[in-house]
């Protein structure tokens, strides 16, 4: 029996599921795909499966397919505009924001307010095609005198996201400590400035939070991640701060900010700007308290007038070249400008050691030998790997329901995304959790009420801990009655919007977590049930009958495979290439640790080595 993975996609794009029976024949799922999305894949299993798997992969489109519609947007997010671009990544010069608008004007874009998505939105005025709005964080004094000219004299409005305290202090309060030497530098707007602006009617004023821009305490390890999304730790008790006591914090916050707004410019902010882009349900249903419904975060994709509770936004900075700005306004939010998928699932057991010094060894090892790969995504399993036929019993991540081997999952995870930029996904496992109870095992079985409470509340702790890009159902093929637990599980976890979970038939399930445009149908998960063989007659077959507008998923099976078959894998993984498929999913870490496999691997799916053509220019 073959292991199902069902794909959550809440902020990057692609599912894929695989099983290891041979199937000649494919079924389609239209799904919606979500959050922050790019791509997410499928696991097999058997020790008896050819290293390309004649089993179902769920095909996901990975950002929107569609041209720009009525009803979507392009949102472009920019940060410091100096008068001469200094260095700063986060930065682009006033002269080559003058030359952005300018193309964009020429390429026939049309700039839109807030006010005019709301309009659409309620059923009045559409959007013009190819609608695209202007976004800019921080409130630095640099809007005003470099962007504010050039909105006026092509009549562009945008929204400006005002750090609170920066505006009050005028100058960074950690000028004289902060290694970010650019904003050491930076002078923030004021008052007047601000009402200025306002007065124009060009000018939307967004929160952007009062203090939470900064990184908090997040594990045992030291690493700082996003105040607004975070439980802090705390070194000297060895706790977390609570759920309750986070939502606490962040209320106060945005509330501070809204009324500090409010007082000075006579309007509450109706749009809250995440720090980071980072945001979840707790965070967002702060916002909201706060009159904030709408949500801009930094997830890939397009707008659309259809939901606007996390608005996704085309981030700008480093000096981008003129020809590099109107490829990805024009390409990146297409199946063909996606990136390709190379993802890998990795087991924490790899790296857990109960003697920390050889624990940082083994994590250390792990991010150069995933770096040396190059992959773009990483599927995490969050629990200790059971004997065969056993249960799971422990896990990775503090919670209230199962013992915890080694509080290592959200350092996993966060190490992955900041330092490999890589995307990560948490492998779900409802079917198979034991608990001892009294000293004997128990199974908890989702159809009995204790523990269905069990086991919603271990993957509620999960979502409070440790943040990701998607999730993946791990375990056998779901009937209704599991479908149903997993669509209230899922709405029990903190990861926002609230996915919905789609099925068809009794063979598949997807779910989206509301990435640009996810709730209007024009994201589609597919399942794919094919023969495959690395023979170049069934590979071209195979190709044959994937969807020409969607991102495609193999399943590659590596677990346990010798080096010959690594590289019939290799060679059919060039042959499917050729042939337009471009997504490709490891199913193991165990062949990392062997120089000539890590490279023959490395060789096949490697971005650096495969990178995905440009798209093909039309007529």
């Amino acid at each position: 029996m073959c292991n199902r993975l069902s794909l959550l996609s809440f902020r990057f794009p692609t599912v894929s599921c695989a099983f290891t029976s041979r199937l000649a024949d494919w079924l389609r799922i239209t799904l919606a795909v979500g959050l922050l999305a790019n791509s997410l894949a499928a696991h097999a299993t058997a020790a008896s499966a050819p290293l390309i798997n004649a089993e179902p992969a769920s095909l996901v489109a990975a950002t929107p397919g569609l041209p720009l519609s009525p009803q979507s947007y392009l949102v472009l997010c920019y940060h410091s505009i100096p008068a001469r671009y200094n260095g700063d990544t986060n930065a682009i010069s006033a002269p080559n924001l003058a030359e952005q608008l300018a193309w964009l004007q020429q390429a026939g874009y049309n700039a839109i307010s807030m006010d005019d998505v709301e309009t659409a939105r309620a059923g009045g005025k559409p959007l013009p095609a190819h609608s695209f709005m202007l976004t800019v964080d921080d409130g630095y004094e640099d809007f005003y005198t470099n962007v504010f000219p050039l909105l006026k004299l092509h009549h562009i409005p945008a929204v400006f996201g005002l750090v609170g305290r920066w505006i009050e202090e005028r100058e960074p309060v950690d000028q004289k400590t902060s290694t970010d030497r650019f904003f050491a530098r930076q002078k923030f707007v004021s008052w007047d400035q601000i009402n200025e602006m306002v007065a124009s009617g060009l000018v939307e004023i967004a929160s952007h939070s009062y203090d939470l821009h900064h990184g908090v305490l997040a594990n045992p390890q030291q690493n700082t991640e996003p105040a607004a999304v975070t439980l802090t730790y705390d070194a000297a008790t060895n706790t977390y701060e609570s759920t309750e006591e986070r939502r606490l914090r962040v209320r106060a916050d945005l509330q501070r900010n809204t009324a500090l707004i409010k007082q000075h410019t006579g309007k509450t902010p109706r749009i809250m700007v995440w720090p980071y882009g980072a945001t979840d349900a707790i965070a967002a249903e702060e916002a909201a308290r706060a009159g904030m419904q709408i949500n801009l975060t930094l997830s890939d994709g397009l707008a659309s007038t259809n939901d606007q509770r996390a608005v996704p936004r085309t981030l700008v900075g480093d000096e981008v070249t003129l020809s590099n700005f109107s490829y990805t306004v024009q390409h990146g939010h297409t199946v063909n400008g996606a990136d390709p998928l190379r993802a890998i699932r990795v087991n924490i057991d790899r790296i857990y050691d109960p003697d920390p010094l050889q624990q940082n060894a083994k994590f250390g090892k792990l991010i150069e030998q995933i770096s040396r790969l190059g992959v773009n995504a990483v599927l995490i399993q969050p629990y200790v790997t059971p004997a065969p036929g056993a249960l799971i019993e422990h896990v990775y991540f503090p919670n209230s329901v199962l013992p915890v081997r080694a509080d290592l999952l959200n350092r996993v995870a966060w190490q992955l995304r900041s330092r490999l930029r890589v995307e990560v996904f948490i492998l779900i496992d409802a079917a198979n959790i034991g608990r001892s109870d009294q000293g004997a095992l128990h199974k908890l079985d989702f159809s009995q009420p204790n523990d269905r409470d069990q086991l919603l509340k271990l993957y509620s702790d999960l979502s409070a801990h440790t943040a990701s890009q998607g999730l993946v159902f791990d375990g056998a093929r779901a009937g209704s009655a599991q479908r149903a637990f997993n669509e209230q599980l899922l709405r029990r976890m903190n990861y926002f919007p609230p996915p919905t979970l789609h099925a068809s038939g009794t063979t598949a399930i997807g779910a989206d977590w509301n990435t640009y445009g996810a709730l209007n149908g024009r994201h589609h998960l597919h399942t794919v049930y094919a023969p495959l063989d690395v023979t170049p007659g069934a590979i071209e077959q195979f190709a044959r009958q994937l969807s020409a507008d969607h991102l495609d998923i193999v399943a590659l099976s590596v677990r346990d495979a010798a080096l010959p078959q690594l590289q019939d894998t290799a060679d059919a993984v060039r042959l499917l290439q050729q042939r337009g498929v471009f997504n490709f999913l490891l199913d193991s870490d165990n062949f990392l640790d062997d120089p000539q496999k890590l490279e023959v691997v490395r060789k096949a799916i490697s971005l650096k080595d495969n990178p995905l053509p440009a798209p093909e220019k039309s007529n």
